[in-house]
């Protein structure tokens, strides 16, 4: 009952609207391919998409040259006694191999990373004695914990990355948990407009604008859209709630203010007002 449980609750956090899992039936899987999108989007910064169901491939992203970068994901749990890997499928289609780079992944019993390694396409079929080969079948992950096997000699497994993956894991969540807390600040100043003086509305909408534009300054260029998108949510509220706008009054005052020839200096106090 509890394990139907979890797994209902596992399938929902799956399903849900802009949810950072892919689907499958696989937990294990799921959990291992979120980790390497992490890996990707924070280590490499890079806009990394999981493939669709039955690819070779697990996720992919593109380059700066436009080429496009497979990865097949690979995890295993502290609860497989037998260490077992999936099946990696080696076969090329049209001169095409399947996957750039293989990722595995070993998982404590906290489904968090304890190891993870980084092998690519032509490292493996190096090891591969059989050229006509179309897949390996049986292989084990590498048991840091109770050493009962070094892993199968078709990977390499000599370095851990794992200090690089967490840091990559604790990224994503901070940036996550960070833009969050800004959207719901927003939706509670929606809720509360109505008991509100317009003074204290604009200085809290003031304030959550400043913190939003200070995290788009330092967030990397691939986030930035969600930053911007939090901006026009923030205009559209003052507009609907009219809120003061300097640039749109002096439009106002000097509807001519923008042509090449205007004189700046026609806007001075002692121009608009007079001198002493």
């Amino acid at each position: 009952m509890a394990y139907a449980k979890i797994y209902n609750g596992f399938e929902e956090l799956q399903s849900g609207n802009n949810s950072p899992l892919t689907s499958g039936d696989q937990k294990t899987g799921v959990i291992a391919e979120y980790y390497a999108k992490c890996y990707l989007e924070s280590k490499i910064e890079v806009t990394a998409e999981y493939a669709k169901p039955g690819s070779p491939y697990d996720l992919y992203y593109a380059t700066k040259s436009g080429k496009i970068n497979k990865i097949q994901v690979k995890g295993v749990s502290a609860y497989s006694k037998s260490r077992t890997i999936a099946p990696l499928h080696l076969g090329k289609t049209d001169g095409n191999p399947p996957l750039d780079e293989l990722y595995l992944i070993d998982l404590d019993s906290d489904f968090l990373p304890i190891a993870f390694y980084v092998n690519t396409y032509d490292q493996i079929i190096s090891k591969v004695e059989d050229p006509n080969r179309k897949k390996i079948a049986g292989s084990k992950m590498k048991d840091l914990v109770n050493g009962t096997t070094n892993g199968s000699s078709f990977y390499d497994f000599s370095e851990n990355k794992i200090s690089e993956l967490k840091k990559a894991i604790n990224y994503q969540i901070m940036k996550n948990s960070h833009l969050e807390t800004l959207i719901l600040k927003l939706n509670e100043i929606e809720e509360q407009v109505d008991n509100l003086e317009q003074d204290e509305l604009e200085e809290k909408v003031s304030e959550l604008e400043e913190e939003v534009r200070e995290n788009l300054e330092y967030c990397q260029e691939k986030d930035s859209c969600r930053f911007n998108e939090l901006l026009k949510r923030i205009d559209t509220f003052k507009k609907e709630n009219e809120f003061f706008d300097p640039e749109a009054e002096l439009d106002i005052m000097f509807p001519n203010r923008h042509d090449p020839d205007f004189d700046e200096d026609s806007m001075s106090y002692d121009s608009v007002f007079g001198g002493d």
